[in-house]
Order: structure tokens, then C-alpha cells, then sequence
């Protein structure tokens, strides 16, 4: 691959000098602090791109999310800002809960943010943004296994200025924003930023007619003084994200011809037992909810219009981020000394229809508050000495809750097997009588127990609730306390005129402590046991059939639930019982005995409701971890001349293990999963041409990926969740090429181009029986059927090919400058999870065509017109959720937005 990599890099370089005419006038040079000093971009021996402020605003960029038009080998993940996630060269992660972290270093004014929900809202007065490549576990610490993206702000200026831009468009665009700087007082500058930006988004709720589109709002104040051998800055940042209405689109396979292709219908269908009892869609039967006439009324009205769907409840997210930090850097004769502190609140708040339809089925309410206090201490080495250097200490504190509330409506599967369990019950359990009562539910004339019968009487009560707030509710707090703590350096020393060494390394040491807490309001014993399993045709009942109603499994599962109670209670308090007092050695699960004493624990206990039915997911956890790791690094860099640079460097990465969420089962729970850790090889190219009117940087990779950290719905013990795991071993190689040239006095034309092969070593898949998807096939688990081995699979979230085209111009007039920006994006091959199906989680290519035109008129005034995504591609996948077979299939899927055209005014006084 390296060998390949020189011979196209010296090729493509020979090319350029020998055929390209250019005006030769020299681009712009561009200082980054990446390596925690001033340098220019072309003199750090890394893959590194950076954007000006002003190349963001001109090239239409508002948020974090429309960087990935500018970096080709970067990509966004989740449903909405509160769930996002940020990928670089095929390393990222989908989880987005206090339990883990991002795979990629965030960074606001050299503070650390841990999640990528800080840095979604808008990009307002922005100095530039550096977006670093590789791991970077040396400088920049855990989590920056795929790189680290920084982001500064503009620093108060000693000249007093005003901005005011303003702008309106389609799809309901509106934004507003103001900055002031100047001096304050003696060596005292100050600088205010106001900002506000609300768009549609691509999908309406159509029954209260709200959109997904977000509204942000930002507003930060920072200071800045200096003495004769010190400056320090004081920053406050707030901002905030507010989505009316989260929704998206549910894809129901009815079969492999007419709705779905045959790839579509085996990876959604429902399962044979959810067919059996109607259910279209996850835990939902379409054609019992009082939103929906039939099942085909309700498929029709999705297929209707895929942007817009109707939800049964008030939808919303809101996210909401506080920063404050502050920094003094002493410049003493042989070092500068730097001491940053920072403190960081991210909150956020949301309630979601989870099956994506307007049936009273299943919805889930999150709060997630965190609080992150950091502080480093660094020194550097003077910029004129010959041996550059930097060392310091770093802490970093993280205290965090969770909660999830996941609510059952009466049109869910949980809730109407809890009422199917009242009626068996009511009647007698499995007596002629509890058949009776089960005609008449399934006939909807069973009107529930008598208020005398408590227990039974409260579980139909929540079973059938119609009010919201009196759904069955499972409750689910995390709450994490990590503290980490680390001591880094680096050095380059020159090894002769052209060549230079740089040598660095970090060690980290986490602890991550967690207390996680469940609860419900419907404990029991488990409806499942009692029906619909019992009552399921798929399971062999016939209601013509005694025989039928008591099974071998039944047998079982009525014999743990007994023995377990006779198991919790005294002796004494048994002999009192007289049922369970009856069982005895000679009792045989499923005789008279058995069916009496399971009845009687029924009515002690009541009928428990789904996802948390039973006491035995009741409880409290409290666990603590903890991990280390040494990050080393290696560069060497050879100068041939002034003009370019070679470079080879070796580095590794982690990332920190974590905690579970949203979990019903102890054991899961204490699991936790493990550490992420990766080795880096690259080797790359930097040079300038034509009195550097042309620059190219190229670099060629391999990574070695070892445990992996992905979240997975699976279904356990009848219940569906999110589980994180670890995936073995993964390996990625990649090549990035970087072309930009002014072809005239005001012309800049740039290319990027990045290719990515990522797939895994070792992952075996056993989140559900894949058998169902990939037909017959030997489990790659001993302990689950159907576990599949995905070697030699390509990752998720990673383009095989990327490309941008950008061109620049710029006419002076005797009005002003005509300023004129036109980008196209393409980005091939993505999938949304490790199964690659066309229309539900994987798109064959992304394009993007984005123009600008601006007049900046000589008075201070510029007139802005534009349009994104100016092709209007809009059935692109952005996300795609795959619901379990066993409860009911389908999916959610949500696209990019379409063409968005407006105009934008600004002027600077």
C-alpha cells in the first residue's frame, strides 16, 4: 500500500509542475496550533485539515453537521442532536448515552468536551476550526482515537467592531446574529456573541403539523488581558438546541415482492409468532389501534408521503450546553508556562415515539445531565529554540445521570398481554372460565376484573390506560462518576539539517464508578407467563383443546415463579399459605398442586407489565473500574527542501471502557464492556509548487482496530434493548489527498479525496438469530444460535470513496468584491449498521452541490445569496433504526434534508 501511495503521490506531483499553467500567485498561509504550538499548516507532519472563519461563512457552513461537506473522509451519525455522533476515517461510535464517550476528541478553545452533544448547535464567530487526523492519544488525550477536531473562537480585538448578519430562506430558515468587540479598559478587551438559527427539518408530524428541524441559540461572552509577561482569557458560552418534534418514518415489509425487495423483507419482517398475533410492526398490531381503520389504511398512510407521519404523543428534544473556562500563559526566558480550567453542564431532555406510528404502543422519555470539570498544566518550549517540547498534566472530572422512562401504551404487545394475563386470571387459570374471559378479550368484550380483585384490577387499569401518564412505566437511572487523570510530553529534535524526530507519549489512568437504579409500576409476575405465550396459537394452544392450554414450557416457567416464592418467604410464613404449603417433593410441575399454588402467588403478586414485570428486574447496582494506558507516539519527518515534507509516524489510541444503559437485567448491567484501543502506521506528503500557488498533501494509513465499541438491539428473555459490546478486531487502510491551487489572481480551486477500506477481522454478531436474514449457516457462538460471524465485513459509517470540489472567486468592482463559492460532495458506499440493504441502511452514494454568491459592498454591507444541497437530494438515509423480528419487525428511518435556498445580510461597523 505505501509503495503504491509514493508512486501516486510522485506521479500526481510530477503532473501538476510539468502541465498545470497557473497565475502564480502565492495562496494563503494558514497558522494551526495542532501540536500545541503556533505552526504554519504546512510544517506539521500530519494529516490535518483547517478552516478559516471566514472559508466557513463563505462556503455556507452553520453548524458542526455541514462540516462534513468540507472533510470527505468525515460523517455524522444519530437521530437528532441529542444522539449524534462524529466520525473521522471510519472511527466513531453510535453511542451517545453518559455511559461512554465519543471516539473522537472534541475540543472548544482547547477544552475537552467528552460528548458530541456540546458542539451540535450553531457555529457562530468562529477563528478557525482544525480537524487532526489519526490517533492523537499523546497531545490530546483518551477518546481521540480517530483524531481531534478543535474549534476557536475569535478572541476580543483592541479595535472596537459590530457585526449584525441576518437571514431568512425556504424551509422556514431564520437566523440572527450580533457581535461586538473592542477595548474594555488598560489591556482589557472584551467581545458578545449573539445567535439565533431555526430551520424546518425534512419530516412533519402531521397532527400537530411541527417539523424535527432544530432551533439554536447561542450566546457568549469572552475577555482577554495582558501584562508584560502574561495574558489570560475568561470565556462564558452558552448554547441551545430545541427539536419541536422528533419523527421519522415506519417501514412495515408485508412481504418480498410488492412492498419490499427480498433483502428489505428478511431483515424486517416480523416473526412467525408476531404474525400470528397480528403485530405489523415493533410490539404494534396497526389494525387494533384506534388511529388506523385496518392494517392496509395504515400502510397506505405511511407510504403516503415518507417525510411526513403521524405520532400518538407530543414529541420533543431540547439540549442545552454551559461552558465556562479561563487560561493564563506565563512567558518566562526558557519556557511558557499555560494553566487552563474549565467547567462544562451539558443537559438534555426528550420523549420519543419509538415505534414511529400514531398507535398508543411504546414511547421512551430520557433526562441526561452531566457535569465535566478539567485542568491542565502545560509548558512549552520558547518558538525560537532549535528543540521543540511540551509537557504537562491534565485532570479531568465527570459527574453524570442518566434516566430513561420507557412508557407501554394499551395498543402495545406488553400492555395487551398484561390484559390477556387479567382475563386467564380472572377467569381461574387455566380453568374453563379463563377460557371464557379470553374469547371475550379477543373479542373486545372483556371488560376487566372487579375493583374486589386489587391486584388484577390495577394491572388492567395500567394495561388499558388511555392517558399517558398512566401508562405501564419502566424506570432506568444511570448515574456515573469518572475521574481521569494523565501526564503527557512530546519532543522533535532535529537529526540533521533535513531531518527531524518526534517522540511523545501519555499516560492515562481512568476510574469510572456507576450506581444504576431500575424500577415500574407494574411488578408481578411476568404477564409472559401467563399470556399471550400460553394463548398463542404459534405455541400450540387451540382453545377447542384442553390439552393445549399446559405445556411442558408452562410446566417450567410456573415452577420457577412457585419455587421462587416459596424460596423468598419464611417457612412460617409458607405453612400459612396453604397452596404453596402443598407442594412438596413429590408435587410434578403442571398438576393440581402447581396450578393452585402458581394461581395463588398470581394473586399475592399481581401481574407484572413488560419491559420490567418482575421483581427480579428490580434492583440497584453500584460498580467501579478502572483502566490505564501509555500512548506512545513516533514521527519522523525529512525536509528535501523549503518546499516539502515527507513524513512517517507511528501512534497509538484509547478509549475508555464503560457502563450499560437502558437495561433491564443485573447481570448485563454489572457486565459493563471494555476498552478501546488502536495502532496507527501512516506515511504522507506535503509540498508547495509554483511559488506555492499549489499545494498538495497527501497520506496514506493502516489502522489496527482492537475491541471495537458498538451498541446493538437484542432481545433478551422476551425484552428487547440496547446492548454495548465489543467487536474483536477491525483494520482499516485509507489514503486522503488534498490538491488547492489559485489558478488566478482570485481564483482558488480545491480538491479532496479520500479512500477508506474498513472492515472487521473477528465480530461475532450474536444481537439476534441471523439465520432469519442470512439463511442457513453454523453459529459462530456456542451459547447462541444464530450468532454470525461478520469477518471480513465492511464497517459501518465509513465512504470507500469521498470526494469535494470546491471553486473560489473573487471580482473586485468598483462597488466591491464579488465574492463566489460552489462546492460538490460525493461520498460512495455508506451503510448505517454492519447490514448493507439498500433503502433501509445503506446508501449507494451521497452527493451535495452547495453555491454561494456574495457582494461585499465597499460600505461594510454584504449581500449573501445561497442554496445547499442545491440537488435537491433528499431520500438520502441519515438514519435507520432495525427493529427485532420477535417483536413485531419493521423500522424508522430518517433522511437529510432537501434543497434549502435563502439570503443572508451582514454588516460590519
Amino acid at each position: 500500500m505505501i509503495k503504491s501511495f509514493l508512486k501516486y503521490t510522485i506521479t500526481l506531483s510530477l503532473f501538476l509542475t510539468s502541465t498545470i499553467s497557473l497565475t502564480q500567485v502565492a495562496l494563503e498561509e494558514m497558522v494551526v496550533t495542532s501540536q500545541k504550538r503556533e505552526q504554519n499548516l504546512l510544517d506539521v507532519p500530519s494529516a490535518l485539515q483547517a478552516f478559516s472563519g471566514d472559508m466557513l461563512e463563505d462556503a455556507g457552513v452553520r453548524d458542526t453537521n455541514d462540516l462534513t461537506r468540507m472533510v470527505p473522509d468525515m460523517l455524522m451519525s444519530g437521530e437528532d442532536v441529542g444522539r449524534a455522533n462524529i466520525w473521522l476515517r471510519g472511527i466513531g461510535s453510535t453511542a451517545f448515552d453518559v455511559g461512554s464517550e465519543s471516539s473522537n476528541a472534541l475540543f472548544v478553545d482547547e477544552v475537552f468536551m467528552s460528548r458530541a452533544q456540546s458542539v451540535m448547535t450553531g457555529l457562530v464567530d468562529i477563528e478557525r476550526v482544525e480537524i487532526l487526523k489519526g490517533p492523537q492519544g499523546t497531545l490530546y488525550g483518551r477518546n481521540a482515537l480517530g483524531g481531534a477536531i478543535s474549534i476557536y473562537y475569535k478572541k476580543p480585538t483592541s479595535e472596537f467592531e459590530q457585526k449584525l448578519k441576518a437571514g431568512i430562506g425556504d424551509s422556514g430558515y431564520e437566523s440572527l446574529s450580533y457581535m461586538v468587540s473592542g477595548e474594555l479598559g488598560n489591556n482589557l478587551f472584551g467581545r458578545m456573541i449573539l445567535g439565533y438559527q431555526d430551520v424546518e427539518g425534512p419530516h412533519t408530524e402531521t397532527t400537530r403539523g411541527d417539523d424535527d428541524g432544530p432551533k439554536n441559540e447561542n450566546l457568549r461572552f469572552s475577555l482577554f488581558g495582558e501584562g508584560n509577561d502574561y495574558e489570560w482569557s475568561l470565556t462564558a458560552d452558552y448554547s441551545k438546541s430545541d427539536v419541536g418534534e422528533l419523527i421519522a418514518e415506519p417501514v412495515v415489509c408485508e412481504d418480498a415482492v410488492t412492498s419490499c425487495n427480498a433483502a428489505q423483507y428478511n431483515l424486517i419482517k416480523a416473526s412467525p409468532g408476531m404474525v400470528a398475533l397480528g403485530i405489523d410492526i415493533f410490539q404494534t398490531n396497526l389494525a387494533g389501534a384506534q388511529a388506523y381503520a385496518t392494517d392496509a389504511a395504515a400502510l397506505a398512510s405511511f407510504r403516503a408521503d415518507k417525510y411526513s407521519s403521524a405520532s400518538d404523543l407530543d414529541t420533543f428534544a431540547v439540549n442545552e450546553d454551559n461552558l465556562i473556562s479561563a487560561k493564563i500563559k506565563f512567558f518566562r526566558d526558557d519556557y511558557d508556562l499555560t494553566l487552563l480550567a474549565a467547567t462544562n453542564q451539558n443537559q438534555g431532555e426528550e420523549r420519543r415515539d419509538f415505534d414511529a406510528t400514531a398507535a398508543k404502543s411504546f414511547t421512551q422519555s430520557s433526562f441526561q445531565k452531566t457535569n465535566q470539570s478539567s485542568f491542565e498544566l502545560r509548558w512549552n518550549s520558547k518558538p525560537e529554540d532549535e528543540i521543540q517540547w511540551v509537557a504537562g498534566f491534565y485532570s479531568f472530572l465527570d459527574y453524570g445521570d442518566r434516566f430513561d422512562g420507557f412508557k407501554t401504551g394499551p395498543e402495545g404487545l406488553f400492555n395487551q398481554g398484561a390484559a390477556a394475563a387479567v382475563a386467564v386470571a380472572d377467569g381461574g387459570l387455566f380453568q374453563a372460565g379463563s377460557l371464557t374471559n379470553v374469547a371475550l378479550f379477543k373479542a373486545g368484550a372483556y371488560t376487566g376484573p372487579s375493583t374486589t380483585k386489587s391486584l388484577l384490577y390495577k394491572t388492567w387499569s395500567t394495561a388499558t390506560a388511555q392517558d399517558y401518564d398512566n401508562w405501564g412505566t419502566a424506570d432506568l437511572d444511570l448515574r456515573i462518576n469518572n475521574k481521569s487523570s494523565a501526564a503527557f510530553g512530546q519532543v522533535t529534535i532535529p537529526m540533521a539539517d533535513q531531518w527531524n524526530i518526534t517522540l511523545g507519549a501519555r499516560y492515562s489512568y481512568d476510574v469510572k464508578g456507576m450506581t444504576y437504579i431500575t424500577g415500574s409500576n407494574s411488578v408481578g409476575v411476568p404477564s409472559q407467563l401467563i399470556a399471550p405465550d400460553n394463548t398463542d396459537p404459534a405455541n400450540g394452544f387451540n382453545q377447542a383443546q384442553p390439552g393445549t392450554w399446559y405445556t411442558p414450557v408452562t410446566f417450567a416457567k410456573h415452577k420457577a415463579v412457585v419455587d421462587g416464592a416459596i424460596a423468598a418467604l419464611p417457612a412460617a410464613s409458607v405453612l400459612q399459605v396453604a397452596e404453596l404449603a402443598a407442594i412438596d417433593d413429590d408435587s410434578v410441575a403442571g398438576d393440581a398442586d402447581y396450578r393452585a399454588a402458581f394461581a395463588k402467588v398470581v394473586e399475592l403478586q399481581g401481574i407484572g407489565i413488560a419491559p420490567i414485570a418482575s421483581s427480579a428486574n428490580v434492583f440497584e447496582v453500584n460498580k467501579k473500574a478502572s483502566w490505564s494506558s501509555t500512548d506512545p507516539k513516533m514521527t519522523i519527518d525529512y525536509k528535501p527542501n523549503d518546499n516539502s515534507m515527507l513524513w512517517f509516524t507511528v501512534a497509538t489510541g484509547y478509549k475508555g471502557g464503560g457502563w450499560q444503559f437502558a437495561n433491564y437485567f443485573r447481570d448485563l448491567v454489572e457486565q459493563g464492556f471494555d476498552p478501546e484501543e488502536l495502532e496507527m502506521y501512516e506515511i504522507g506528503y506535503k509540498g508547495t509548487f509554483l511559488s506555492d500557488s499549489l499545494r498538495l498533501s497527501a497520506a496514506a494509513y493502516t489502522y489496527d482496530w482492537t475491541d471495537k465499541q458498538l451498541i446493538k438491539v437484542k432481545v433478551v428473555q422476551g425484552l428487547p434493548l440496547g446492548i454495548k459490546q465489543n467487536a474483536g478486531a477491525s483494520t482499516i487502510n485509507g489514503l486522503d489527498l488534498n490538491l488547492t491551487a489559485r489558478v488566478s489572481q482570485g481564483t482558488t480551486l480545491n480538491f479532496n479525496y479520500a479512500y477508506i477500506d474498513a472492515q472487521y477481522d473477528d465480530y461475532c454478531d450474536d444481537s439476534r438469530d441471523w439465520t432469519e436474514v442470512h439463511g442457513s449457516f453454523t453459529s459462530c457462538s456456542a451459547t447462541a444460535a444464530g450468532a454470525y460471524q461478520r469477518a471480513g465485513g465492511k464497517m459501518p459509517w465509513t465512504p470507500e470513496q469521498a470526494m469535494i470540489f470546491s471553486f473560489d472567486h473573487i471580482e473586485p468592482t468598483s462597488i466591491g468584491d464579488v465574492v463566489i463559492s460552489a462546492s460538490y460532495s460525493y461520498k460512495s458506499d455508506i451503510a448505517l449498521g454492519d447490514e448493507r440493504v439498500e433503502g433501509l441502511t445503506l446508501n449507494d452514494t451521497i452527493e451535495r452541490l452547495n453555491f454561494s454568491t456574495a457582494i461585499e459592498f465597499n460600505n461594510g454591507t454584504t449581500l449573501r445569496g445561497f442554496c445547499t444541497n442545491c440537488l435537491d437530494e433528499k431520500d438520502d438515509l441519515a438514519f435507520s433504526l432495525i427493529y427485532p423480528q420477535s417483536q413485531g419487525g419493521g423500522a424508522r428511518v430518517k433522511y437529510y434534508p432537501g434543497i434549502r435556498a435563502g439570503l443572508e445580510v451582514i454588516h460590519r461597523f
